[in-house]
């Protein structure tokens, strides 16, 4: 099964969120690092693609993986996220869902705690969503606040209408092991 590019950077924002260098791990820690995945769109299929790549790539001596996954009943109800009391990073792929205030709490003690976030594909506009009713909670916030970036919307990408995509990297890291091929 070929994987998605997000799927190899998450790899590298694992590391990097726990101070790890991603291609050269020289010793197994002593226990295995703990990371919940919070999953919760339907266009990328990471609900999908994130356990395949997790059970085919991820040593589970070095990394115990623990997916939480949006509830096919209810599209802001993520059973399980308790788990984020013991996790050391929390991996985001969520589009425009407004989790339960309780559930909510449970990602705002994790990040007051100082948890890392990895957040990938929809993550900035993860919990960005009229609420359903006063029970639920939306974080418009969260792109700025947690992770750093002002989403404003997306483009279509389909020049020549649209503006095209354009990835480019910073000179002094041409040649990070993460570029090569």
């Amino acid at each position: 099964m070929r994987f998605p590019l997000s799927c190899y950077v998450l790899i590298y924002g694992l590391c990097c969120s726990l101070h790890l260098a991603p291609f050269a791990l020289a010793q197994e820690p002593s226990d295995p690092i703990r990371v919940v995945f919070m999953i919760g769109e339907q266009e990328y299929e990471t609900a999908r693609t994130l356990p395949a790549f997790v059970q085919s790539s991820i040593d589970p001596a070095l990394v115990r993986a623990t997916f939480v996954l949006v509830s096919q009943d209810d599209p802001d109800d993520f059973p399980g996220l308790e788990t984020l009391e013991d996790a050391d990073v929390c991996v985001i792929s969520v589009r425009r869902r407004t989790p339960p205030s309780q559930q909510m709490n449970h990602l705002r003690a994790f990040l007051q705690r100082g948890g890392s976030v990895v957040g990938i594909r929809t993550a900035s506009h993860a919990f960005d969503r009229d609420p359903p009713d006063q029970g639920h909670v939306r974080w418009e916030d969260f792109d700025q606040e947690i992770l750093g970036c002002d989403y404003q919307g997306h483009y279509g990408n389909k020049p020549p209408n649209d503006p095209p995509s354009v990835i480019d990297y910073v000179e002094k890291h041409r040649s990070h092991p993460i570029l090569a091929g």
